[in-house]
């Protein structure tokens, strides 16, 4: 039995010894299972890297193909914020209401000859629409028609009475614009105004003036008259780009004077001439006037 224990005693070094390297290719499948399953997370690690660059870069692209894009269309605004885009040709029109002032000027007492000749002022409105074009906002050309009423009042003796008379004008206007994109196209603009009146009145006779007489007793009648004429018109101006996308909306402003070339300075010459000295006819084509619209504009190309 001894001789047994023994022969186990020095068998156990043997067998340790034998199991020893088995332990060596177990840490070895340990880390080669490791590494198979590593690889698989790095590939599709590096796919959705991959992936995202790829979306990254195609949305870029069609980024820039759409900003291409509508920069070749040149659209006519771009933004909420009121920004027009530059274009070759603008074309529009606009309907606008007026204010204006109307005036006759008092002949020096020399030029009146003693004639009874006032001078007349007076306010009055209307309202009217254009058309306007213009080449990259720069310069353009208006055309429009204008419906105005239009009166004045003089005093003769401190006792007064108003002329005046209803009348068509039709403007024909060069203009010279700054082409802001954002917020206010400031522009200038001057030309030829039309002017076609319709029948001359007298008015709001204060009623001492009828009793006012010649030498021989005749009353004083007063009248009034207008023939077609021309004035020339001149103005500044200011065009409010309205914050509307995808729409070409402005609020115009204008501040304009129509200035008469054939204003005469003689009180004979305002005059149809006086029949027996006391039946006067004033002549209503207006040395100046002034006139001041606010109105809507739609650019539609």
């Amino acid at each position: 039995m001894r001789i047994a224990l023994a022969s186990a005693l020095i068998a156990l070094p043997a067998i340790a010894a034998a199991q020893a390297p088995a332990a060596a290719p177990l840490k070895a499948m340990d880390a080669g299972k490791q590494a198979v399953q590593a690889a698989p997370a790095a590939a599709t690690d590096a796919a959705k890297g991959a992936a995202k660059d790829a979306t990254q870069d195609a949305t870029g692209a069609a980024k820039d193909a759409g900003q291409a894009a509508i920069g070749d269309a040149e659209p006519w605004i771009t933004a909420k914020d009121g920004a027009v885009v530059s274009r070759e040709w603008e074309l529009g029109f606009s309907v606008y209401g007026m204010g204006n002032g109307s005036f006759m000027f008092e002949p020096d007492t020399a030029d009146k000859e003693g004639l009874l000749y006032p001078g007349f002022g007076g306010a009055s409105g209307g309202a009217g629409f254009n058309l306007m074009g213009s080449w990259r906002g720069i310069i353009g050309l208006e055309v429009g028609l204008m419906f105005s009423s239009e009166r004045a009042t003089g005093s003769i003796a401190d006792m007064d009475f108003t002329v005046g008379q209803q009348a068509l004008h039709v403007p024909v206007l060069l203009h010279f614009a700054i082409p802001l994109e954002k917020g206010v196209r400031p522009f200038v603009f001057g030309g030829p105004n039309f002017v076609f009146p319709g029948d001359a009145e007298v008015t709001e006779v204060d009623p001492g003036l009828a009793r006012v007489t010649s030498t021989s007793g005749a009353p004083l009648t007063l009248n009034a008259q207008a023939d077609n004429y021309m004035t020339w018109a001149v103005g500044v101006g200011f065009e409010f780009l309205m914050p509307i996308e995808n729409q070409d909306f402005r609020i115009p402003l204008t501040l304009r004077a129509n200035l008469n070339p054939n204003s005469e300075d003689k009180a004979r010459d305002k005059l149809v001439a006086p029949v027996n000295g006391i039946d006067y006819t004033f002549k209503t084509e207006w040395d100046v006037q002034a006139m001041a619209t606010l109105g809507f504009a739609w650019y539609f190309l």
